[in-house]
């Protein structure tokens, strides 16, 4: 099953790798984690108490962009790392990862023309889907669930700009449809397993909360963390087999 093939493999990956995947994630995580708490106390302390309660939108406004650049940049700098790294063999070097900024805009710049493509098809549909929810309720669920699917669906098969951007070898919408073509029901199985597999953990992290909270919260943590860099790798995989032809058995 291709699916399935697909999801072990990028499991796979993860497992084969991690060490090499705790010197690409770990330490520009735990900078970001500092970064972001000194940016929000230095904005709490830049800011008068008196003008807080005046100036709360202004203060949440300069948060939140501060907060968002920090994380996107530390977060695409992982990113772009862990695709060079599986897909050209690029070995980080001691606990910081290569920094490529050519590389890292090119990976926003695929970013926003997904974004920008699903908001186009997005919005306009969405409003047809609530025209059809409010004349019928049960015809807009049988239309909206397959609806979703597809979107989703089309956006994993777009998707594979992302890694070839990373690498330097960008792909068109148009040529990533045609490499993924006939991928319908292997991704639609990978979709389903990863929604299986947080499914557990979540269980897994909540029953255990019965027992320790503690201890769920380092499962809980653990299996986040496992679990986006499972998307990540996932994204490496289908470029790889897909577009580059790679062999995932």
């Amino acid at each position: 099953m291709q699916g399935w093939k697909l999801f072990k493999h990028a499991i796979g990956m993860i497992v084969r790798n991690w060490r090499e995947a705790a010197r690409i994630f770990l330490v520009p995580s735990l900078i970001g984690v500092v970064v972001l708490g000194l940016f929000v106390a230095l904005m709490l302390a830049s800011v008068p108490h008196a003008d807080m309660a005046a100036t709360p939108q202004l203060a949440g406004i300069l948060t939140f962009l501060g907060v968002f650049v920090v994380t996107a940049l530390l977060a695409t700098w992982c990113v772009v790392a862990w695709h060079r790294f599986v897909m050209l063999e690029e070995m980080p070097q001691g606990w910081m990862p290569p920094f490529h900024k050519a590389r890292i805009f090119a990976y926003w710049g695929q970013i926003f023309k997904l974004s920008l493509a699903a908001l186009l098809v997005v919005v306009p549909a969405g409003f047809v889907l609530m025209l059809i929810v409010k004349a019928s309720p049960v015809l807009g669920l049988l239309i909206g669930i397959p609806a979703y699917f597809f979107a989703l669906l089309a956006f994993m098969r777009l998707s594979v700009i992302l890694p070839a951007a990373a690498v330097g070898k960008p792909v068109t919408f148009s040529q990533a449809f045609e490499a993924t073509t006939k991928s319908w029901g292997a991704l639609l199985l990978m979709i389903l397993l990863l929604a299986g597999l947080q499914i557990l953990t979540q269980s897994a992290a909540a029953g255990l909360a019965l027992v320790s909270a503690p201890l769920s919260v380092v499962l809980n943590l653990a299996t986040t963390i496992f679990v986006s860099l499972l998307n990540i790798s996932i994204l490496t995989t289908l470029y790889g087999h897909y577009v580059e032809g790679r062999s995932i058995d």
